[in-house]
């Protein structure tokens, strides 16, 4: 499949090399078993704040998109495909839940960034995970399994013979994805990126039996607005972009303390 933003993604894998490690409501979740997977979004989300253990730091984020389809997984009655949304801290430490996952894509280190992978198909396996208690209990489905390890891996499965005991990898035929590829790439940022991550429309409020509001309206262009909130978005080349369009102003310092916030629901996630 032909990629829009092929250009933009060549000359960030020019700079970054992704391989080398440093050191140091109601809701059915998808079912578990084998998934297939097309990997269709790649989005920079800026400095964001961390609090681990009660030290707070700013952390680059990323969303991953992947697509599922299959046996198991088909879109919904709408056509809209069940979606897995990863957020994850942007880090190829060896450590990192961001580079493990990277390395799994890409088995082969042909790739030096995470981008040139979109649109290819992988596999998974969906593992389900409770918490809460009673009715508060709840179950998600995640890409990782009990241990946390990543379950993704390239679409191939093992097949053995049991007569000779020997084994086959047979290619796993993975469905042409119905969304469109996703991608922002911060220090590459343009317009088409840019357009690439906004989706249209607003949440309805909703309201408890009395009537009263309990959660207001809100977009759901959240890729966008939450690359708004980073704590670096201020200087930006996207927002240079923007406020030399008139798209954009820059606001009074009084403006900028506190940002770093995430913006809330995923509109496209389904699971994860």
């Amino acid at each position: 499949m032909t990629n829009p933003f092929l250009n933009a993604i060549e000359e960030a894998a020019s700079q970054t090399n992704m391989n080398e490690a440093q050191t140091g409501g109601e809701y059915t979740p998808p079912a578990e078993g084998l998934v297939r997977l097309r990997f269709v979004g790649y989005i920079e989300l800026g400095k964001h704040e961390k609090d681990y253990k009660g030290k707070k730091s700013q952390v680059d984020k990323v969303q991953l998109l992947f697509e599922a389809s299959g046996p198991k997984h088909p879109p919904r009655e709408d056509g809209t495909p069940i979606m897995f949304s990863q957020r994850l801290t942007l880090s190829t430490s060896d450590k990192a839940m961001f580079y493990k996952l990277f390395k799994r894509m890409n088995p082969t280190g042909t790739a030096t960034h995470m981008a040139q992978l979109l649109g290819n198909a992988y596999i998974a396996t969906v593992v389900h995970n409770t918490s809460g208690e009673g009715d508060q209990k709840k179950t998600y489905a995640n890409l990782r399994d009990k241990e946390g390890v990543w379950t993704i891996k390239e679409p191939f499965l093992d097949v053995f013979n049991e007569e000779t005991g020997d084994a086959t990898r047979k290619a796993v035929a993975v469905a042409d994805p119905i969304t469109p590829i996703r991608c922002f790439m911060w220090q590459y940022a343009d317009e088409a990126q840019w357009q690439s991550i906004f989706i249209d429309g607003t949440w309805e409020a909703k309201t408890d039996d009395s009537g009263k509001v309990i959660q207001e309206a809100r977009s759901k262009n959240v890729y966008q607005e939450t690359i708004k909130s980073a704590s670096n978005w201020i200087g930006s080349k996207m927002q240079e972009i923007l406020f030399a369009g008139g798209e954009a102003d820059i606001p009074d310092v009084n403006e900028v303390e506190g940002t770093g916030g995430a913006a809330s629901d995923d509109p496209l996630e389904g699971a994860g």
